[in-house]
């Protein structure tokens, strides 16, 4: 099974949430009620990513990545990259190795905006995380094409229909785009496990990696943790031996 979890968030009750947020957690998700239940599965190490409905105020991601400096790294959640380009110094210093983009539901940017930051975040050796759906994939396959450093596409891209699929496995075949075989609850009709069996048989596993998308967020009460580490083992076959490696490489964990 997978001992490395790269999908995660963690949120303390009284955060600032962002204002244009499409939605509010009823409970919070503190850092301690994670690594619970990343010691009750077994699971030694998780990327921690900060919660989109969450403000750009990243005081408490850099707080559990303090506590935690050799089980945790960190994504910072934005979509104006003069956020990143202010801190990323003392964001990379702190465990931070990645930025997500979270655009469902939103128009799709123009990742033009993002040169200066691309070239900070490849030479630090940061990713870029897209969480993008549907029709949106079409519009950000030229500029992920030319993203100067690592791209990882969130959550197998939500690909539920065959364009957007088709899309996403051109975009795996890249050598510096990864692809996250995580969240299939929020991909209806077995589409994830379809667009996994594509991402697999285009890559042999290589760049591959699992999340867990904990606490499932919208979706609270439609899995649990023990169900999707076994989807994972499930679905990508032998290629579940290759995850945590691939996170390693991915991090810089040894």
């Amino acid at each position: 099974m997978p001992l490395v979890d790269t999908h995660v968030h963690a949120f303390a009750a009284g955060l600032a949430m962002a204002p244009a947020r499409r939605y509010t957690p009823a409970t919070a998700a503190p850092l301690d009620d994670l690594l619970s239940v990343l010691d009750a599965a077994g699971v030694a190490r998780a990327l921690l990513v900060q919660p989109s409905f969450l403000a750009d105020d990243h005081a408490y991601l850099l707080e559990c990545l303090a506590r935690h400096p050799d089980r945790l790294r960190g994504v910072a959640s934005l979509l104006d990259p003069g956020v990143a380009l202010a801190h990323y110094g003392a964001w990379h210093d702190a465990g931070v190795r990645g930025v997500r983009l979270n655009l469902a539901g939103l128009p799709t940017p123009d990742l033009s905006r993002w040169r200066d930051l691309a070239r900070v975040m490849a030479e630090l050796g940061w990713h870029l995380e897209v969480h993008a759906t549907g029709e949106q994939w079409a519009d950000l396959r030229p500029g992920l094409e030319r993203w100067p450093g690592t791209v990882v596409l969130d959550h197998l891209g939500r690909a539920a229909d065959p364009l957007a699929q088709s899309h996403v496995v051109a975009l795996a075949r890249l050598d510096h785009v990864w692809v996250k075989a995580s969240a299939p609850y929020r991909t209806p009709d077995g589409w994830a496990a379809d667009t996994a069996a594509r991402i697999l048989d285009a890559t042999g596993g290589r760049r591959v990696l699992w999340g867990s998308d904990w606490p499932f967020t919208q979706h609270e009460g439609a899995t649990s943790y023990p169900d999707l580490v076994e989807w994972a083992v499930d679905v990508l076959g032998p290629a579940a031996d290759l995850v945590d490696g691939n996170a390693a490489r991915l991090l810089g964990w040894t």
